[in-house]
């Protein structure tokens, strides 16, 4: 050994301990066969050695730096060899230093970094590598790993407890087996790469394999090239396998950075042919670069993420040419499974690729944004050509073009995937483009799918989509509905933007249908607000078809302990008693609007009222509008008892008692002789402004508030439930006739007390123990029933909500799929919603025996609204609704159409060339200055408007105009043409007023301006009709 420092020395074998040269200063010219081992050992506090070039037979088997700095350097050009031999290792004991550079390493290596410590390689060449770091800082400067160690797990293994672990420059190749490159990150560890290659050979495993506990990996200008993987060459024999991805992401709570790397060419065994992420609770960030031509057997050819509570965000990412083997697959691009995750995508494209479910990407998440995701030529044989997803989603300036797919050419939403939890989702579209996107079946650019209708398990689960000022064009659905797009369920909202050029079997631009839409912001199908549906064309409903839309929404607000009897006009305060023996207090509960709110419940003043309050037999039925006045059945006795709020009486009756054979009335007779318990199917009682009207199903009394007395009706026997009119004059009730055991739907004069049939219908209902409840629509139209299906047990039952219109006796179920226990009131709401009261048992406990508690629900209804749209040059080739068709729609879906503009060429085969509307059962208005000009029906139908097989219509300021029928040139109500006639509703009713007809033509039929057949009346008050020319009635025919 040469030193060069202050003094030269020389020493034999490595033996440096006659060398004096001060700290920092001494380098040491290594001859060949130097022992380095020692010669670290007697090595100063600052050393340099340095390595002759080529092979010299420098060995160091098991190498140890203790609290020194040692610099270990080869000749500039990295041909020195320093040979350890497989097995060998360095290790850096705490607060010491090593660099070692241009060195070429022989045999498979371990090197541990102690606390504190620094470990520094620097154009080393090696065999096989394995670093061991505790809180150390470690840098790989141009490290190249060669691996040829066949049983090594990697190529380059990299483990730090905390600590940093640097790699700049480099590459990995040619492993055998196991991975290339092992990172294994604990404690805060943290990992970079940059400007660094992995590529060629095979491995049973992923090429790179990622392992982190609160820990970070960061990759920059990272090459992964060509790994394979037993996909194509089988897994070596005896050693097992992993996922087999380029990049597998494991552990737990840790963060992954891809800046500008690059994947290609790999096979994965399983999912994530570029990428997998396994590691929960962890953040994915990748910025720039590229994956392509990865292979994947099931799902992620490019990235696939399955794991709980994984925010991935990718910027500027483009993924194309991945190969899914499988059958059945799912997320060619990208497959992203975390319910309670995140993704956010923007600048990204992704093309070219396919799979089963989700051509280009596949996403089941809590939230996902795109922003500028072009998603482009990407295949699904299923769902979701280029996007399949569950979840709030957002999408802004995104495109979508030249995507194919069984439904949902484009896009597929869901509502929810099998085996996914449910939850309320929220889809976004804005200023995108859907452009020449195909679908073999249904929703040529987009299809909305919600998978469930609302019932009580799922009643704060919905899903609303909002869509702003984006481009749905050159569509095509081939065999089934919606060209543009396709809501099957769910809520939808179309603002701005244009639904153009678009192709379908039926509903060419866009198909709405389905199931419920009533969420937190909106209670309707809104199509409007500058919406242009133009130039599209289908068999049926050219621009838009909505039909079979018939559910509403289900909500509980509210649940208290107490048997339920009463519940208040505005639906917030419920009238109840202790849920049992001994606890008979009566209760006043406010129940709050929004669900989750707790409810406020208040005794009422028992002073002076004790001994009623406290009786098994008392029964609380109904309480005045301002509260003041309780009604107290006690039916067991007979007696009716009117109560203020301290408990005194204030007047008290003894019910007429009309006797009913027992074998006719068990469960009802059963019932009101329990005293323990809560109030039978017989009780029953309904407040109006002047009386509160109350049955204990053996008689019926009035109370009077001002003149405070009671009146006993006598003609309507065993009432079960009643409603009172809207102005206090009339009082529905259902009342059992002891003749034949049939429900009697009547109504009593409320001065008189004297009964009348509703209508011819009236006569026989249901079964007499089956309505439970009555309620009448704000409207006056519609009476709500509560009627028994079936009971569950003693004493519990399912009950269904229908609507029956009062001029036709036409009955529908409202929330459908809804089950309701024992139902004890309804009432209606201004917004058209319904509350239900219903009482149920405890959990765990049964209804015959309680305790009990009452449970509150909402309905929410919903509605089509087209307002302020744009309607134009839409073809029905085949038959009906050229510009607008909506059909077959529930009892409680009103249809609204205000300020469109609905013609200029739109085209219907047989009828409604402008709009169809047929079998809508809830209210139809047209209104606001909408126009239906220039629209055309060449069959037997109508050119402007045609109204059939529905009940009610309202026109208001409307212009039809220039429009040409075969039937009718305007407007048609009731004409049936060649539809279906076996429902003879006879009962629709019309209302016009301010509505302009003329110039249009009747071409072989009656009115030109306007024809009414087979409804049940209208009133037409202000009209013009002027220039229209018809086969018989050229203006007007009825």
């Amino acid at each position: 050994v040469v030193a060069k420092g202050a003094e030269s020395c020389e020493g034999t074998g490595g033996d440096c301990s006659n060398c004096q040269c001060p700290p920092g200063a001494c380098v040491y010219d290594a001859q060949a066969g130097l022992d380095i081992e020692s010669a670290v050992a007697s090595a100063g506090a600052d050393t340099t050695i340095r390595l002759p070039p080529g092979v010299s037979g420098q060995q160091a088997r098991h190498l140890v730096v203790s609290s020194q700095r040692l610099v270990l350097i080869g000749d500039d050009a990295g041909s020195s060899v320093m040979s350890f031999g497989y097995g060998s290792s360095l290790a850096v004991q705490p607060g010491a230093s090593v660099t070692i550079e241009n060195l070429r390493v022989n045999g498979g290596w371990t090197v541990s970094a102690h606390e504190g410590s620094e470990l520094v390689l620097r154009n080393v060449t090696v065999d096989n590598l394995r670093v061991l770091s505790t809180n150390a800082r470690v840098l790989l400067d141009n490290t190249m790993v060669h691996a040829k160690d066949f049983y090594a797990d990697a190529a380059l293994s990299l483990r730090s407890v905390g600590g940093h672990v640097s790699v700049v420059g480099g590459h990995v190749m040619d492993t055998f087996d196991g991975a290339k490159l092992k990172l294994e990150g604990y404690a805060g560890a943290s990992f970079s790469f940059a400007d660094y290659t992995v590529s060629g050979g095979w491995q049973t495993g992923p090429c790179v394999l990622l392992r982190g506990d609160s820990s970070d990996f960061s990759f920059d200008g990272v090459l992964i090239h060509e790994c394979k993987s037993p996909l194509l060459y089988g897994p070596a024999p005896g050693v097992q396998g992993g996922n087999g991805s380029a990049i597998e992401f494991l552990g737990l709570e840790s963060n992954l950075t891809l800046r500008n790397t690059n994947v290609t060419s790999h096979s994965s065994d399983h999912v994530g042919g570029c990428v997998y992420a396994g590691a929960e609770r962890s953040r994915i960030w990748v910025y720039g670069g590229s994956m392509s031509k990865c292979t994947a057997h099931l799902a992620g050819g490019g990235i696939s993420v399955i794991a709980d509570e994984v925010d991935l965000h990718v910027d500027g990412l483009h993924i194309t040419n991945m190969i899914l083997t499988l059958s059945e697959t799912w997320g060619g691009g990208i497959f992203f499974n975390s319910t309670m995750g995140t993704l956010s995508m923007t600048n990204t494209v992704i093309d070219s690729n396919a799979a089963s479910f989700g051509g280009g990407l596949f996403v089941v998440a809590n939230s996902t944004v795109l922003n500028r995701l072009h998603l482009s030529r990407n295949w699904a044989a299923e769902l979701g050509g280029g996007l399949a997803s569950w979840g709030t989603t957002t999408a802004i300036e995104c495109t979508f073009d030249r995507n194919e797919a069984q439904s949902g050419g484009a896009w597929a939403v869901a509502h929810a995937f099998e085996g996914t939890q449910m939850h309320p989702a929220f889809l976004h579209i804005e200023k995108c483009l859907l452009d020449t996107n195909f679908a073999s079946y249904s929703g040529g650019g987009l299809w909305v799918g919600v998978a469930h209708r609302p019932t009580l398990e799922t009643r704060n689960v919905y899903f609303e989509m909002r869509m702003i000022d984006s481009t749905v064009t050159g569509n095509t659905a081939a065999k089934g509905s919606g060209g543009g797009f396709k809501i099957d369920g769910g809520c939808l909202e179309l603002v701005g933007g244009k639904v153009a050029g678009n192709t379908a079997r039926r509903g060419g631009g866009l198909f709405v249908g389905g199931a419920s839409c009533a969420t937190q912001s909106q209670n309707s199908w809104l199509i409007g607000e500058g919406a242009k549906i133009e130039d599209n064309e289908a068999e049926e409903g050219g621009g838009l078809l909505v039909e079979a839309v018939d559910s509403d929404d289900v909500r509980v607000l509210g649940t208290a302990g107490g048997v339920p009897f009463a519940l208040s006009d505005d639906g917030r305060t419920v009238l109840t008693r202790g849920a049992g023996s001994p606890d008979y207090r009566v209760r006043v509960c406010q129940v709050p609007g929004m669900h989750g709110s707790s409810v406020q419940c208040s005794e009422l003043d028992s002073h002076g009222g004790d001994a009623i309050w406290n009786q098994a037999a008392t029964h609380p039925m109904a309480l005045a509008n301002d509260s003041s006045i309780v009604i107290i059945g006690l039916p067991y006795q007979g007696r009716y008892l009117a109560v203020d709020r301290t408990g005194a009486i204030v007047a008290e009756k003894e019910g007429q008692f009309v006797k009913f054979q027992e074998s006719e009335v068990p469960r009802i007779a059963v019932v009101n002789a329990i005293r323990d318990n809560h109030p039978g199917w017989g009780m029953s009682s309904s407040v109006s402004r002047d009386w509160i009207a109350a049955s204990g199903y053996h008689s019926l009394v009035i109370f009077r508030l001002k003149q405070q007395i009671f009146e006993n009706v006598t003609c309507a026997p065993g009432v079960t439930a009643m409603a009172p009119s809207h102005n206090g004059t009339l009082l529905y009730v259902a009342s059992h006739r002891r003749s034949d055991g049939v429900s009697n739907l009547v109504q009593i004069d409320a001065v008189s007390r004297e009964c009348s049939p509703i209508g011819p219908w009236s006569a026989s209902l249901v079964d007499f123990d089956t309505v439970r409840a009555l309620a009448l629509s704000p409207d006056g139209l519609f009476l709500y029933a509560a009627v028994s299906q079936k009971p569950l047990e003693y004493l519990d039952e399912i009950v269904q909500v229908l609507t029956i219109n009062i001029r036709s006796g036409l009955r529908n179920q409202i929330a459908t799929g809804s089950e309701f226990r024992s139902v004890v009131a309804l009432k209606p709401l201004p917004d058209g919603g319904l509350m239900i009261l219903s009482q149920a048992a405890v959990a765990g406990t049964r209804m015959f025996t309680g305790p009990w508690e009452f449970q509150l629900f909402r309905i929410f209804p919903t509605s089509i609204v087209v307002t302020n749209a744009v309607i134009e040059r839409n073809r029905a080739t085949k038959s009906r609704g050229g510009g607008l068709y909506i059909t077959h729609l529930g009892q409680a879906i009103a249809v609204s159409i205000s300020g469109a503009r609905i013609g200029d060429g739109n085209f219907a085969e047989l009828g409604g060339g402008g709009i169809m509307i047929s079998q809508c059962w809830a209210p139809i208005s047209v209104t606001g200055g909408t126009r239906v000009t220039g629209n055309t029906a060449r069959g037997g139908g109508v050119g402007g408007i045609e109204i059939v097989l529905s009940v009610d219509a309202r026109l208001d300021s409307v212009l039809v105009h220039g429009n040409t029928g075969g039937m009718t040139g305007g407007i048609g109500f009731g004409i049936f043409n060649d539809l279906e006639t076996g429902l003879d509703i006879g009962e629709g009713w019309i209302m016009m007023t301010n509505v302009t007809m003329s110039s249009n033509t009747a071409v072989h039929g009656d009115g030109g301006g306007l024809c009414i057949m087979a409804i049940g009346g209208g009133v037409l008050r202000g009209c013009t009709v002027s220039g229209n020319r018809g086969g018989r009635g050229g203006g007007l025919a009825i």
